[in-house]
Formats: structure tokens, C-alpha cells, sequence
């Protein structure tokens, strides 16, 4: 069954969150010009890129805000969600009852794609990215 666009964009939106989460980052800068050099860079390398043809990852047009822009898009089952909060943009998983590998390992059955791919595309994103766009929470201890 052919996914549509919106189904694709948020599809891919809620992998790189849960694939960030996954990788231990809590926040990455909200900068767009860098979140957009490396959204574009893992696109281009992903292997299931091509899975996803309305998902466009470009200098015309970059589908990572999709998520950021759209997340009260409840027609779709969601599976995280981007806050944007002073500069930075966090990932959080959408139901409180699940934890960040639940929600991956939800959209990995439902996508066909493995909890593998979608932290593959998190670590190219990530890879990216400058050590100081992103943060960890200091764990108490």
C-alpha cells in the first residue's frame, strides 16, 4: 500500500526522534541552516531513503521541520514528537506509557524499516551535527 506524503513525512519524523533518543541525545540545536546541512546529509546516505520518495531532504525543500511544524497531527499514529523550547528542539516520545525503544520498535513493525535503519538515519544526522548542537542531561548520581 503506497504511504502518502504526510504519513512519510511524519513517519521519518518520528524515527529520527526516537533514533536521536536512542543515541542518548536530549536536545539538538534549533538552528535550521545546521539542522537542515544535516538532515540533507543523512537523506542522502540512508540506506531506506528511497522508501520514502515524498520525503525530500534538499536545499528546496528540507521535510525535517514537518514534524516540528505539524505536531498536533493526530489523524496519524504518532510516535514522538519535537518540542521547540529556547533555541533548541527535543525529542520526546508521544505516549507516556512507552518508552523510546517501545515507540521505535512500534514504528519498525509498522514501517517495514528495522529499529536498525532508524537509528541509522538518527547516527548520519547526529554525525553531522557539531558536538556542541547537542545535549545531554547531566544524570544525577
Amino acid at each position: 500500500m503506497k504511504k502518502s506524503k504526510v504519513t512519510q513525512q511524519v513517519e521519518v519524523g518520528d524515527g529520527l526522534a526516537l533514533g536521536t533518543l536512542a543515541a542518548g541525545i536530549d536536545a539538538i540545536t534549533a538552528n535550521k541552516l545546521s539542522i537542515d546541512f544535516a538532515f540533507g546529509y543523512a537523506w542522502r546516505r540512508w540506506t531506506y531513503s528511497a522508501r520514502y520518495p515524498q520525503v525530500k531532504g534538499d536545499v528546496a525543500r528540507n521535510d525535517f521541520y514537518y514534524q516540528i511544524a505539524h505536531p498536533s497531527e493526530r489523524r496519524l499514529r504518532k510516535r514522538a514528537v519535537w518540542i521547540v523550547e529556547r533555541g533548541y528542539l527535543y525529542p520526546e516520545v508521544w505516549s507516556e506509557s512507552d518508552t523510546a525503544l517501545e515507540a521505535l520498535e512500534s514504528l519498525a513493525e509498522a514501517s517495514a524499516i528495522p529499529v536498525q535503519g532508524w537509528q541509522q538515519l538518527a547516527d548520519l544526522f547526529l554525525g553531522h551535527l557539531k558536538d556542541d548542537e547537542k545535549f545531554v542531561y547531566p544524570t544525577e548520581g
